[in-house]
C-alpha cells in the first residue's frame, strides 16, 4: 500500500499504530504475527557498486523476505527511493512487480503527495501493484480527540505522576490550528 499525505498528517504514526494493532492481534487474521521491517535503501544503494549488484541485493532482501513469510517491507520514503535506483538506472516497477505479484511480498511505502505526483504516479508499473491510502491533516474535534487519546497512554506511562488538563489539550489544538502552518 502506498500511505500518501502531507507532512503532519500523520503517516508514520499510522504505520506505528498499524503496528501496534498487529502487536495486539487486533488485526485481519490474514496479518497477525506479522513483523514490520524498515528497508533501509541508502545502504543497499550504497553496498552495491553496479547496477546488477544493487539488483541482486534487492532481489535476495525480497526473497528473503518471502521465505520468512512473516514480514512487511516498510519503505518510508518511496519518492528518495524509487530516485536512488533510478540514478542506478534501475526502475522501481521493473525490479518490484515481479516480487510483489507473483511471491506475495508485502509492501508499505510512504510519500509525501508532492514527491508521490512527482515521482511515482506516472510509473504505471509500479502504482497498479499498490492500494493508495491517503492521509489529510486531522481537524481540529480528530486532533482533540487523538491528544485525548494520547494523553491517556502518556500518563500511564509516567504512572499518574502527570497530568494533562482537558483545557490544555483545547488550548494546543487552537495553538496549532492558528500558529503552526505548513513549510
Amino acid at each position: 500500500a502506498f500511505i500518501i499525505g502531507e507532512p503532519g498528517a500523520g503517516r508514520h504514526a499510522t504505520i506505528a499504530a498499524f503496528a501496534e494493532h498487529i502487536r495486539e492481534g487486533q488485526v485481519h487474521p490474514a496479518l497477525e504475527h506479522k513483523r514490520i521491517i524498515e528497508l533501509q535503501f541508502s545502504a543497499v544503494t550504497g553496498t552495491g557498486k553496479t547496477k546488477g549488484e544493487t539488483e541482486t541485493l534487492l532481489i535476495k532482501l525480497f526473497n528473503e523476505a518471502v521465505r520468512a513469510g512473516n514480514i512487511i517491507l516498510l519503505i518510508s520514503d518511496l519518492p528518495a527511493f524509487v530516485s536512488s535506483l533510478a540514478a542506478l538506472g534501475i526502475g522501481a516497477g521493473t525490479l518490484l512487480a515481479p516480487c510483489v505479484e507473483h511471491s506475495g511480498l508485502h509492501i508499505l511505502a510512504v510519500a509525501d503527495t508532492v514527491r508521490f505526483r512527482k515521482t511515482i504516479e506516472s510509473d504505471a508499473e509500479l502504482v497498479k501493484y499498490f492500494e493508495r491510502i491517503e492521509l489529510t491533516e486531522p481537524d481540529p474535534p480528530r486532533l482533540l480527540a487523538i491528544l485525548e487519546d494520547h494523553t491517556l497512554v502518556l500518563e500511564a506511562a509516567y504512572r499518574n505522576r502527570i497530568t494533562i488538563s482537558y483545557s490544555a489539550l483545547i488550548k494546543s489544538v487552537d495553538g496549532a490550528v492558528n500558529h503552526l502552518t505548513t513549510g
